[in-house]
């Protein structure tokens, strides 16, 4: 199978909560309410596993994802559902693994990692991070930073 593992995950999921009358073939209406629900489904997998990345168990990062989706709905890009993840995090969530570093400069790494695998191409990622770092205060955990970084990329 030639699709990634987010795109397999997406497909299965996507079987098991689609109606029965909505799998039929009838109608141009049900093919193209199950396309985009695939691409809901592929989104939401895709955003799962960007916060699996940045240090979510995958457990927490559904509920996360589910939190942050029922704020900002479904139809929101992936940058965004993670910036409301964070946010919530931020506001008292404990969902997040501890990064295990502290160092300022094995921060910058992380988050660099962490915008290149949402979409952005490494030369923005490195100028949003550096510049993130000059906007928030040298005791920041990852989340501020990669916070800071996203809305310095919008």
């Amino acid at each position: 199978d030639s699709r990634s593992p987010a795109e397999r995950a997406a497909s299965r999921e996507l079987r098991d909560q689609v109606p029965t009358h909505a799998k039929s073939k009838h109608g141009a209406l049900a093919a193209a309410s199950k396309h985009e629900r695939f691409a809901d489904v592929v989104k939401l997998e895709q955003t799962k596993q960007a916060l699996i990345q940045l240090g979510y168990k995958a457990r927490a990062a559904r509920r996360a994802l589910e939190e942050a989706c029922a704020h900002v709905g479904t139809d929101a890009d992936i940058p965004t559902i993670v910036k409301a993840v964070l946010d919530a995090d931020r506001n008292g969530g404990a969902n997040r693994a501890n990064s295990g570093s502290d160092e300022p400069e094995q921060l910058i790494k992380e988050a660099i990692q962490a915008l290149v695998r949402l979409g952005y191409p490494k030369n923005a990622a490195v100028a949003a991070v550096r510049g993130a770092t000059e906007q928030v205060d040298g005791a920041a955990d990852l989340p501020a930073l990669i916070k800071e970084a996203l809305r310095l990329c919008a």
